[in-house]
């Protein structure tokens, strides 16, 4: 009750203010010599929202800033282009993260969408086109292919608050995560 009374009252009286900034610098320049560019600062159009977790993607052959935009009023997320704040994903849910994906040449993204129970992805533009991953609520899900194996890292929803990671994997991202034995 008291962790639920202090998150209302910061929420009213100390919003958070989140924003994004785009630099035009590969990881491997800012880790030798530092941010050299101009970084564009964007920030949420409306009063106590926020972006967050930003993503480039390139989409049918342009760029996108995908980010969480989380919005006070609705208290709940949606995806959206960082520079035009068009959304790009908005479920009923809360949703974030909304890490890029190209399979089989069409653009997904793997969006943490916990409050649904299950881990999918989802085609950018066709919301109704999904790839069931793992049917779990996950965090922050995280996909790679390694060696010819599909790896699946993420959190749990409610479990051990963010501090356990979790391990799936697959030889074909259509044909189900088993478990890593050492969850």
């Amino acid at each position: 009750f008291r962790n639920k009374i202090a998150f209302h009252w910061n929420n009213l009286f100390c919003p958070e203010t989140w924003e994004v900034g785009i630099v035009d610098q590969g990881i491997g320049q800012i880790l030798e010599k530092g941010i050299t560019g101009n970084i564009e600062w964007i920030r949420a159009k409306e009063n106590n929202s926020y972006l967050a977790d930003p993503m480039r993607m390139v989409v049918d052959g342009k760029e996108i800033i995908a980010a969480e935009y989380f919005c006070g009023e609705e208290q709940r997320s949606r995806i959206v282009d960082a520079r035009t704040q068009e959304t790009i994903y908005h479920p009923s849910t809360h949703v974030s993260f909304p890490l890029y994906f190209n399979f089989e040449g069409v653009d997904y993204m793997l969006p943490e969408q916990s409050a649904t129970g299950k881990c999918e992805l989802i085609a950018i533009g066709n919301s109704n086109k999904r790839i069931l991953l793992v049917d779990e609520p996950l965090i922050d899900p995280i996909l790679i292919l390694h060696n010819y194996t599909w790896w699946l890292f993420a959190h749990h929803l409610n479990n051990q608050n963010n501090s356990a990671l979790f391990i799936y994997h697959s030889k074909s991202v259509r044909n189900g995560f088993q478990p890593h034995p050492l969850n």
